[in-house]
């Protein structure tokens, strides 16, 4: 797993929460970390750290694993939206910009980081009022993706509605509605 999603969580929990937090989260990993969690943005690490640093976060807060998940894949989303405003500003809603987010995945950053097993993020329909799109990966990062959906839905203010439908219970796989408010 890309070190980038390390880094940007644990900046995450340290703006959110505490430097504490982000100790006792590195703390919880014991011999497992990775260069004494001492993460890099170019590096890579085992998705199961990745999930041990959001069990500890979920019980650290006192919230489930989803919501630590979901609230870190919309601080993504505007994180980024600050990095790269460009890209975001290219598109006049909500839906250009989740349909275009598959093809850039696809085309790329597969290209860029051809090593790396990327989520496929597929429209499955869309017309003026919704939006469709299936997610699936080989980890069980579903919950990120509905964060990053939400900070998307969150950036483009739209008033946009989400639902959710899980493929199997291991969340590898879901479906995304995205309807506009009427």
């Amino acid at each position: 797993m890309k070190g980038i999603v390390f880094t940007k969580f644990l900046e995450m929990v340290e703006q959110r929460y505490s430097a504490d937090i982000v100790d006792d989260l590195i703390d919880a990993l014991g011999a497992d970390a990775d260069a004494d969690g001492s993460y890099t943005a170019v590096g890579y690490y085992a998705h199961h750290q990745f999930i041990t640093l959001v069990e500890t976060l979920a019980t650290k807060t006192g919230q489930s694993k989803h919501a630590c998940c979901v609230e870190f894949g919309d601080y993504l989303i505007a994180d980024l939206a600050k990095l790269f405003p460009d890209f975001f500003n290219g598109h006049p809603d909500v839906f250009s910009f989740l349909t275009l987010i598959g093809q850039v995945i696809e085309d790329e950053v597969k290209k860029l980081y051809p090593e790396t097993n990327h989520p496929e993020l597929s429209v499955i329909e869309q017309d003026g009022t919704r939006l469709v799109v299936n997610y699936a990966l080989h980890r069980p990062l579903a919950d990120m993706a509905e964060g990053k959906l939400l900070g998307s839905i969150n950036h483009f203010v739209c008033g946009c509605d989400s639902a959710r439908e899980d493929k199997g219970t291991d969340g590898r796989a879901a479906v995304f509605t995205i309807t506009k408010a009427a």
